[in-house]
């Protein structure tokens, strides 16, 4: 379940949302009551949650999508403070829909809590993964794909990366004499590291422990009121002043 940073960073990636943007909506869905308290660094989630959570699995999508066993979770950040729950709806039945008097921007926040809380309960997706070996002279050439044997919690939360086709390979067996048609080359040069993004700044905060859930926000906005960096097509540039 989500905490400030992870909450930030998946807003920032799936909604476009700056640490601010997410904070303020994140605010106002606390004070009417839909979610729980969302400056926390805990992935602790109570009881009564957990079995709310695991209740909706299973009158929504069945038991074959519920986990085996109710599953908690322990903080990996430094100086965690665990006074607080993971941010979590405050009731699972209440979904997007049902939000009233709640803008845009904070709805599909609340839709992306909701699904992060709920999906925690369910098992693990599950592949086929294979990897193919071809020997080529004194090369070895690889392939990979994989195939969806079962979704599980991505049935209602996609992972976050960037969503490939499936690669589907061709029924091999091993020892196989296999014909090449084709040679297609291409070069390639290594690339700097990338420069930070919201999503990336609030990731490397979190890591070297600087600041706290609810500072976050705050740090990203004083750095570009005070001209230190700008943010130029969802990348910072430092600037003379910084």
């Amino acid at each position: 379940p989500f905490t400030t940073s992870t909450l930030q960073q998946e807003a920032n990636r799936k909604l476009r949302l700056s640490a601010r943007e997410t904070m303020r909506c994140a605010q106002g869905l606390y004070e009417r009551g839909f979610i729980t308290y969302m400056r926390t660094d805990s992935v602790h989630l109570s009881e009564q949650a957990t079995r709310a959570a695991r209740e909706c699995v299973s009158s929504m999508y069945g038991k074959e999508y519920l986990s085996n066993l109710p599953r908690q979770f322990n903080s990996t950040a430094r100086n965690a403070q665990e006074a607080h729950e993971a941010i979590r709806p405050s009731d699972v039945h209440t979904t997007q829909d049902k939000l009233s008097g709640m803008e845009r921007d904070a709805e599909r926040l609340y839709e992306m809590i909701w699904r992060q809380f709920v999906s925690c309960q369910m098992p693990a997706a599950e592949y086929t993964n294979t990897t193919l070996t071809l020997g080529a002279g004194d090369f070895e050439l690889t392939a990979k794909g994989r195939v969806v044997r079962f979704d599980g919690y991505t049935k209602i939360q996609p992972t976050s990366g960037k969503k490939a086709d499936e690669i589907v390979l061709p029924d091999l067996q091993e020892n196989e004499i296999l014909l090449m048609q084709s040679i297609d080359s291409t070069q390639h040069f290594t690339k700097p590291t990338p420069r930070f993004g919201e999503a990336s700044l609030v990731r490397e905060l979190e890591k070297k422990g600087i600041g706290r859930p609810s500072t976050y926000a705050a740090i990203i906005s004083t750095i570009q009121e005070r001209g230190y960096v700008k943010l130029d097509n969802k990348r910072f540039y430092a600037e003379k002043m910084g």
